[in-house]
């Protein structure tokens, strides 16, 4: 219990300030030093994924690796869906398409098998981002509503503003202004109502 309660209090002094390097050294040295159970080592290195994506590619890419390998000896669907959405995003900002749809794809296709509608959405997002990316707009609007459809049914309208955005942008681009506008203001009347709701 004394050890779960120490590796919640350095994950929780991870997520104010990214930058705090020394807050992750310790996660590495309980990595390192302290016996634990394979869900606690599947926590920490989603966390250290998380921090060292845009910090250290090196870094990330060793603990992707590490959780996938541990992820898929346990079978934790979970934790291999979150580990393949890792290597997907690498791969997206790579450019590689194809590497990454197929990372994506697996993550999302064990989130349906689990039953999971939050990760599911959360999947869908970043299919439609790498579409966008990749200057398939049109591809990138679908996967985008499928993401909101999903984290809605359960729910999570607030979630949804970050993607509504997306869509009102690629309408623009698309020079489809009527529609961006629309998608636009609903983004923005949901950010509105969750800053209310927040200040009560």
């Amino acid at each position: 219990m004394k050890k779960l309660l120490i590796i919640g209090l350095l994950l929780l002094a991870i997520a104010p300030v990214a930058g705090q390097t020394q807050n992750v050294d310790s996660l590495v040295n309980v990595l390192e030093t302290q016996k634990l159970t394979a869900d606690e080592q599947l926590l920490i290195y989603t966390n250290l994924c998380t921090y060292y994506e845009f910090n250290d590619v090196e870094k990330y890419l060793f603990y992707v690796e590490k959780g996938l390998n541990l992820a898929n000896k346990e079978k934790n669907k979970f934790r291999m869906a979150v580990f393949n959405n890792f290597y997907g995003r690498y791969y997206s900002g790579q450019k590689d398409w194809d590497i990454a749809f197929k990372h994506f794809s697996t993550s999302l296709n064990l989130a349906i098998d689990i039953k999971n509608k939050e990760w599911e959405g959360h999947v869908l997002g970043n299919i439609a981002t790498m579409y966008s990316n990749k200057g398939d707009f049109k591809a990138g609007i679908e996967y985008y509503q499928k993401s909101i459809s999903c984290l809605e049914s359960i729910g999570q309208g607030d979630a949804t503003v970050m993607g509504l955005a997306n869509i009102g942008g690629r309408y623009r681009l698309l020079g489809e202004y009527d529609l961006a506008k629309q998608y636009l203001t609903k983004a923005e009347i949901i950010l509105e109502n969750t800053i209310w709701l927040n200040s009560i």
